[in-house]
């Protein structure tokens, strides 16, 4: 049980360990970026007599630059987008799908993609599709796409994921 009197001291001492993270923070994220490890030293309070308890030096990976530079982003500042508007790429798409025998004649497809920083689609999956064949042929006309506007964070081209819906009216 900790007194009344001890109270304020650990108190006081849980705040100076907070500055002092907060100092060796804003120190390491003053080191050079290209660093890939850091010696960390872990501390916490004796809860029985109010010591600050040091460990000894542990190696931390810092997350590499690659690592960010790779993520792919759910949510960006500025979409991706096909070059020449939607309107143009529904076009596309409708100009270039070759429905298989067995296809229905209104369908709705999904379609899930990452746009790369070049603008190029990767990791095309089929969502829902109504056939295997129906969706074979939109990959197809997907990986046939022009490059798109890439996705854009912090002023800077990123990887985006991308859900497309598409509805087809085919006339038989």
């Amino acid at each position: 049980m900790v007194s009344k009197k001890t109270l304020p001291i650990i108190l006081s001492l849980s705040i100076s360990l907070l500055s002092l993270q907060s100092i060796a923070q804003k120190k390491s994220k003053q080191k050079k970026e290209n660093s890939k490890t850091e010696k960390v030293i872990q501390t916490s309070v004796d809860p029985i007599n109010g010591q600050i308890l040091l460990s000894e030096p542990v190696d931390q990976q810092i997350e590499k630059e690659e690592n960010i530079q790779n993520k792919v982003w759910h949510t960006v500042e500025v979409k991706p987008e096909y070059p020449d508007g939607n309107g143009v790429y529904i076009k596309y798409i409708s100009e270039n799908y070759n429905p298989p025998a067995d296809s229905p004649e209104d369908l709705n497809v999904f379609a899930k993609f990452v746009v790369e920083k070049n603008g190029s689609l990767s990791d095309i999956q089929i969502i829902r599709s109504p056939s295997p064949l129906v969706e074979k042929e939109v990959i197809r006309i997907l990986k046939n796409s022009k490059r798109w506007k890439p996705g854009i964070q912090n002023g800077k081209p990123v990887r985006t994921l991308y859900t497309l819906p598409i509805h087809f009216a085919v006339k038989k």
